[in-house]
């Protein structure tokens, strides 16, 4: 039945001299991903601001500090795998600023980079996989209005 409406529809478009449509769907789709893709950014960031503007997010972090003797590090609890990931940034900013401790503030700051990261990687992964769909999809109905031709 897919078949027969998307044949059907291709005759209809090019007989009203709608095919060139075909051509620049891509463009259509790419813009309606990236439109989408700002809308989930706009709520991923309004999550990301009121998950780390509360102080319950943090209580896992406290004060870290390197002692004098070593390098190591005082974490609480990493939970989950974005801890761990959090924990990998605050070392990493202790190593590259040579700071003796790091505040809430800057893990806070720090939070803040990777959630917008993560969404930002994840933005781009969903309007590739639109873009990468909806090419295999052009292919197909370029090769069915040859047929129909």
């Amino acid at each position: 039945m897919n078949d027969f409406f998307e044949e059907t529809l291709l005759y209809l478009l090019k007989t009203f001299g709608l095919d060139a449509f075909l051509h620049i769907k891509d463009l259509f789709v790419f813009i309606s991903a990236f439109l989408g893709g700002i809308i989930v950014q706009l709520f991923l960031i309004g999550w990301i601001w009121r998950n780390v503007r509360s102080d319950t997010t943090l209580k896992n972090i406290a004060v870290l500090r390197v002692p004098e003797e070593g390098k190591t590090i005082y974490y609480t609890n990493p939970h989950s795998a974005l801890d761990i990931v959090h924990k990998t940034i605050l070392i990493l900013l202790l190593k590259l600023s040579k700071k003796k401790k790091i505040t809430i503030a800057d893990a806070r700051k720090s939070k803040i980079t990777i959630y917008i990261l993560i969404s930002l990687l994840l933005l781009v992964f969903l309007a590739g996989l639109f873009v990468a769909t909806n090419h295999i999809d052009v292919l197909r109905w370029t090769e069915i209005l040859k047929e129909i031709e």
